[in-house]
């Protein structure tokens, strides 16, 4: 699972460096329905680099054999850092955080619902409007059956025209289904938690979705009106005193202030900037699609053997010394162009548990020939023994690795 979320950190990384620089330079000369769109990219991406593998290369049919005796150099006394359960701890706190937040209406009875046949409100009709002393501003909720929560003072603090303008603004986000890519932005963030550019990118994606909302409610209206709707989004941040719910980044104060200049600004639209971009994101994935597709054809075609240039032997585990344990892991993995193990899981073990986490940590070390192609489905089994003279009856390639 590591070295899977390692590999996919260079081509994420591109992608969410282009659209956070689009964002902060080219939002004027692209739009922000154009900017915020290119998020979908990221997904996309994702989806490319992982595809089934259909041209995966049969499993060799030898399985190098390894003997691993105790010696004073490789017993295993310290801690090994076990960075799964890191990743997977930093992952529930962003679910758990993320979950918290969007449950706060839910449990601490804030909303009440509007009877929308004596409300001027336009809205579609799966939508339902709700109140709330909770809230500073307009807001959407729900991941299958959204909701338009709005402040309990609504009527107050916004003329008819603002409110209607506001209104429309949640419209946009709730016809665009934002609230559901918003579950997968969160879930993209707590799988790529550890990248500070998925934090980046993601402030970036939320402000976007907010600007572009302004963009679609602002396109047909004349300057009057779009000073009353600024005038609206002001307010909101003076009503965010008592605000409880962390769901949106409506009134977030760094997001306001992106809103309102982008509404000041002339906008440019020039088109030529707009297809680069494109090229740029399309060239990136189709090269991404090709790479892949060529690395699997040639693993699959090749008859090439690529022998090992540096072993490192496992550590013996302190629990099988202390008990005088012998066994044997058989793991399959994949040698990279470059000569680098990766993939390595365990096929069987024998004890189970024992023995697994040593043999991963060192076959992941060892250095094989550069290529190519590499190799796919490698077989190596690591036989522990307790003796260095102890033997086991094998048919296949043998070799002992002592110090």
């Amino acid at each position: 699972m590591i070295d899977w979320l390692i590999e996919q950190q260079l081509v994420l990384s591109l992608l969410l460096i282009l659209l956070i620089f689009a964002e902060a330079k080219l939002l004027p000369a692209l739009g922000a329905k154009f900017c915020y769109s290119l998020f979908a990219a990221i997904p996309v991406a994702l989806l490319l680099a992982n595809m089934p593998d259909i041209l995966k290369a049969e499993l060799a049919p030898q399985i190098s054999r390894y003997l691993v005796a105790i010696n004073s150099n490789n017993v295993d006394i310290g801690i090994n850092i076990n960075w799964l359960a890191i990743w997977a701890s930093g992952a529930i706190i962003v679910i758990v955080i993320s979950i918290l937040s969007h449950l706060q209406l839910r449990t601490s009875e804030l909303s009440s619902r509007i009877n929308n046949s004596s409300q001027d409100l336009k809205l579609p009709n799966s939508l339902q409007p709700y109140v709330s002393r909770k809230v500073a501003s307009p807001l959407l909720v729900g991941l299958f059956f959204p909701k338009l929560i709005l402040p309990e003072n609504y009527q107050k603090m916004y003329s008819v025209k603002q409110l209607a303008m506001v209104v429309e603004h949640e419209v946009v986000h709730f016809n665009r289904q934002d609230t559901r890519c918003n579950f997968i932005a969160l879930m993209l963030l707590s799988l790529f938690w550890f990248n500070p550019l998925m934090w980046l990118g993601y402030k970036s994606y939320r402000r976007l979705q907010e600007i572009s909302c302004d963009e679609n409610v602002l396109s047909n209206k004349n300057t009057e009106e779009k000073i009353q709707y600024s005038k609206a989004m002001l307010l909101s941040i003076e009503n965010t005193s008592n605000q409880l719910y962390a769901y949106t980044h409506y009134t977030e104060k760094q997001t306001m202030l992106k809103r309102l200049n982008f509404i000041k600004q002339k906008q440019q639209n020039k088109p030529f900037i707009k297809v680069t971009m494109l090229a740029v994101i399309a060239s990136l994935l189709s090269s991404m699609a090709i790479a892949d597709a060529d690395h699997k054809s040639k693993a699959k075609s090749s008859e090439d053997v690529i022998s090992p240039l540096m072993r490192v032997e496992p550590i013996y585990p302190e629990q099988a010394v202390a008990e005088n344990l012998n066994g044997s892991v058989v793991l399959q993995f994949d040698v990279s162009a470059a000569g680098k193990v990766e993939h390595v899981i365990v096929i069987s073990a024998q004890p189970e548990k024992i023995f697994d986490k040593s043999a991963k940590i060192a076959l992941r070390q060892w250095q094989y020939q550069a290529s190519s192609h590499g190799l796919k489905n490698q077989l190596v089994q690591l036989d522990f023994v307790t003796k260095e003279d102890e033997k086991s009856a094998s048919l296949v390639e043998r070799i002992k690795v002592t110090q």
